[in-house]
């Protein structure tokens, strides 16, 4: 049995399931709702991201969307592996540094109270996107990215990684963040992109 428990005033929803994996599963549906809107704008159709005003236009959502997901984060409505999820990824959509400082910070929360509650759901995003800002997060203070997540179209239009590269982070390690090879990673990004 499933049980379904909606708080308006909190905008979130409760599900509760006896003798599940995810009892009393809380999910902030506004923060969803943003994250949904973020993905989309990233994915439509119309995303032409070599056309200044349409970045202008993402830009401007962006902001809005990380101005709300601040407000939560002040108002403790942050609390589910999911939120920290959603809320990381937002941020990695930011402007600079701090956006990408906060969005690892999110992400390596989100993977610290998925293992503390054995909360799968999102086990594999959460550990790429914790080394996807990371590397976003350096690059920004003119550093080294860790994991070869980052990449950048070059002067001949071809797609490559954005340098430069910490030497020292190995293969295994970029694995267990779900992130390929760097021998791989440049034909992986095309076939996603």
């Amino acid at each position: 049995m499933i049980v379904l428990i909606v708080a308006l005033r909190e905008r979130r929803v409760l599900l509760a399931i006896p003798g599940g994996v995810y009892n009393n599963l809380v999910v902030n549906t506004e923060l969803e709702k943003l994250f949904k809107e973020d993905q989309d704008d990233r994915l439509s159709a119309k995303a032409d991201w070599e056309n200044r005003q349409f970045l202008e236009y993402i830009n401007r959502r962006d902001q809005n969307r990380r101005k709300k997901v601040k407000q939560m984060i002040e108002k403790g409505l942050i609390e589910d592996v999911s939120d920290y999820h959603h809320a990381a990824m937002i941020f990695q959509h930011g402007n600079g540094p701090e956006d990408f400082h906060k969005a690892n910070e999110l992400a390596k929360k989100a993977m610290e109270l998925g293992d503390q509650r054995k909360d799968t759901r999102y086990y594999k995003e959460v550990r790429w996107l914790y080394a996807a800002s990371m590397d976003r997060w350096l690059l920004s203070l003119g550093k080294a990215q860790k994991y070869g997540t980052q990449f950048v179209k070059e002067s001949e239009g071809e797609w490559g990684l954005k340098q430069p590269i910490d030497p020292d982070i190995t293969d295994e390690e970029r694995v267990r963040y779900f992130v390929p090879p760097l021998s791989e990673a440049v034909k992986r990004f095309k076939e996603k992109y």
